[in-house]
Formats: C-alpha cells, sequence, structure tokens
C-alpha cells in the first residue's frame, strides 16, 4: 500500500497519536510531511485556520475511532482532479478497495451486504472528484446487479461501473494464505486491477 503524506500542525500531540493508532489500526501506511512540502501533503491535521488542502480540524473529531476514520479518509479523498476508483468484492462480506489516484487509501470487508452498498455510496457521495469509477466482481452476479442498479440510480453518469470477472482474483487471495476478510480485502484489490466491461 503506497503511503498517505501526513503533514501536523497543532500541539496537541494526543489528537496526532489519536489519529496515527487509527491508520496503524487499519494497515495503512502513512509518513509526516515537512511544512516545505505542505502542498504535497494528502491531508492535515491542524488546529489553526488553514482554508486550503484536506484540511482536517482537531475541534471536529468526535473520539469515535469509526466516525473519525471515515472523515480521514473522506479528507484524503477530497481532490476533484485525482481518479477515485474503488474494487469491490460483493457477498455476505464485501471487501471494498478505494484509490486515490494510485494509492490504496482504504481496503476494508464489511457485512452485511446492506451495509456494504451503503458505505459504497457514502464514499461517492461524499468525495469531490469528477472522476469516480466502481469495479464491481462477479463472483456474485445477483449481488453485482444489485449493486449496479443503487449506483446508477443514485449517480447515473458521474460514476462509471465495471464488471469484473473473479476468476482470479480469488485464487490470489488463497494463494497468499490468507482466510476471511483478508482473502475479501485481497480480492477487492485484485478486482480493482482487473480491466473489467464497462457498464452502459
Amino acid at each position: 500500500m503506497a503511503n498517505i503524506k501526513i503533514h501536523v500542525d497543532t500541539l496537541d500531540n494526543r489528537v496526532v497519536y489519536y489519529i496515527l493508532d487509527i491508520l496503524k489500526s487499519k494497515n495503512i501506511n502513512f509518513t509526516i510531511t515537512e511544512k516545505d512540502n505542505l502542498k504535497d501533503a494528502d491531508l492535515i491535521i491542524t488546529d489553526k485556520e488553514i482554508i486550503e488542502g484536506p484540511v482536517l480540524r482537531t475541534h471536529l473529531l468526535t473520539n469515535d475511532p469509526i466516525s473519525d476514520f471515515e472523515n480521514v479518509i473522506l479528507k484524503v479523498l477530497g481532490g476533484q482532479n485525482e481518479l477515485i476508483y474503488l474494487g469491490v468484492d460483493p457477498g455476505k462480506r464485501t471487501g471494498i478497495a478505494v484509490y486515490f489516484g494510485k494509492k490504496l487509501v482504504l481496503s476494508e470487508a464489511v457485512s452485511p451486504w446492506e451495509d456494504a452498498i451503503l458505505y459504497i455510496v457514502k464514499i461517492l457521495n461524499k468525495t469531490e472528484s469528477n472522476k469516480k469509477t466502481v469495479k464491481i466482481g462477479q463472483g456474485n452476479p445477483k449481488a453485482a446487479e444489485e449493486l449496479r442498479k443503487v449506483l446508477q440510480s443514485r449517480f447515473g453518469k458521474r460514476v462509471d461501473i465495471y464488471f469484473v470477472n473473479e476468476q482470479r482474483t480469488t485464487k490470489v487471495a488463497k494463494t497468499r494464505k490468507n482466510q476471511g476478510k483478508e482473502k475479501d480485502k485481497i480480492s477487492a484489490i485484485a478486482i480493482a486491477h482487473k480491466r473489467g466491461k464497462k457498464v452502459d
């Protein structure tokens, strides 16, 4: 997974450790950038009035790790010019991989299926990018078709949708000796990188 570049501009170390611990718990790699490289930062943690950039203001944190993690990811995904694309391995436990440009910024396994749909819609709905793509594995054709209908109903032509043959994705996941959630995550990552067939 590529690194998320984080710039810290606050003296409240407790907040910084809190956010970094959340990222570590999700196995998301990151590096701390210097002020000179501020414009290259994917996330700016601050208690100051910085107007531009992917700013996460410390006073808006809720101390709920799930909610705050979502806020972090949505800030990272906030750019309008970078392609945002998702790989989805649908099922009772759904693997979801989210890329910002070439960076893998989120890898999750969500259940039940209904919650996974809501999670995907939320990510697409709250990100400002003009270029959004969702690649859906067809290992579960019924679930894949249901997700297609939901996305086309909600977003129309604003989101490009591809169906992907999962034949080798699950095989790749199993060769890494991963089971359960890890297998679903790896399958979603593999789906995100496959070509697929565009859905009109």
